[in-house]
């Protein structure tokens, strides 16, 4: 039997010894696992987010970096190194969301930021109040002035804009829950990473007679105390194996990086080899008694004059 600290450890996806994580840890990480057990949940584990949702992860996680910058240009770099061919679209771009579009495959996608990590932001602080006790379950939001009101308004107008494509809505932790929001009130694609919930969720959809959410939501196999409870109550859901180096931390479960592929380095061509292909360097000396015939059709010396070449 697993000792109460490798419990924690898996759990957890934290090293107790590093993080001093308590006992009671243990005990509420436990409890969990057994509800989600009794609720039939077995999701299997995959190694990586689905081929189609990876540009949708890699502008959720670069939504906290637009944050810190607030510039395009230095946005779009990060996601060039990612090879997405989604470009972004500056006057649907701010500090809380970014609006990225992709020409060829006729395709947006708006990727709504997390709650700021310092708490000093106050807007997120509200909205994940708003989350808490179950008010983004509802349809009050529309007239609140928060975070899902501006993400209501930046989705309108983009598809003003871009009437025409396929709009995908996406974001991570509260970014994902105002992407799933949104996309459940306008019918909308949205793919979410660990978006969190009110544990009243089940009760308030009761009550209201509204149904599980349609979004397709990512969580990571290893505990995640931000939104483990979304993990137990929605229905279209992909577990993600927790990466290594975020495991040595206690909310490296919740970490959007989780979800990205590896950068792959761009490899630059050597033209000096390409170069000595098409144009091989040659050995002057080697081939300096070497008379190039520059009129190859005229006839040799010894057609014109035989008796020169030739005994008879």
């Amino acid at each position: 039997m697993s000792s109460i600290q490798e419990r924690v450890e898996n759990l957890t996806g934290g090293n107790s010894s590093s993080s001093s994580l308590p006992v009671a840890i243990d005990v509420a990480t436990s409890f969990l696992v057994s509800a989600a057990k009794s609720t039939g949940y077995n999701t299997p584990v995959q190694e990586s987010v689905d081929m189609e949702d990876i540009p949708l992860a890699v502008l959720s996680k670069i939504s906290y970096d637009n944050y810190k910058t607030d510039n395009p240009k230095e946005t779009q770099k990060m996601i060039d190194e990612y090879n997405t061919g989604y470009n972004v679209v500056d006057d649907l771009t701010e500090g809380q969301y970014i609006t990225a579009v992709n020409q060829e495959e006729k395709k947006v996608i708006v990727a709504f930021k997390g709650t700021d990590p310092t708490l000093t932001n106050i807007a997120d602080d509200v909205a994940d109040l708003e989350i808490a006790i179950g008010l983004a379950e509802t349809p009050i939001l529309s007239y609140i002035p928060s975070r899902f009101k501006t993400g209501e308004n930046i989705y309108k107008q983009v598809k003003e804009q871009y009437p025409d494509y396929e709009v995908n809505l996406t974001g991570h932790s509260l970014g994902g829950t105002i992407a799933r929001y949104i996309g459940d009130r306008y019918n909308e694609k949205a793919v979410v990473f660990s978006a969190g919930a009110t544990p009243l969720e089940p009760y308030i959809e009761k009550k209201l007679g509204t149904t599980p959410s349609k979004a397709k939501f990512y969580f990571t196999d290893t505990f995640d105390i931000l939104s483990n409870t979304s993990k137990l109550t929605e229905k279209n859901v992909r577990i993600v194996r927790t990466k290594e180096n975020n495991k040595k931390y206690f909310t490296g479960s919740h970490n959007p990086s989780n979800y990205l592929p590896e950068i792959k380095e761009k490899t630059k061509p050597v033209l000096t080899k390409v170069n000595e292909i098409i144009q091989p360097k040659t050995n002057k000396t080697q081939f300096k008694n070497i008379q190039i015939n520059e009129e190859p059709f005229k006839k040799s010396i010894c057609e014109l004059k035989p008796y020169l070449c030739y005994d008879f």
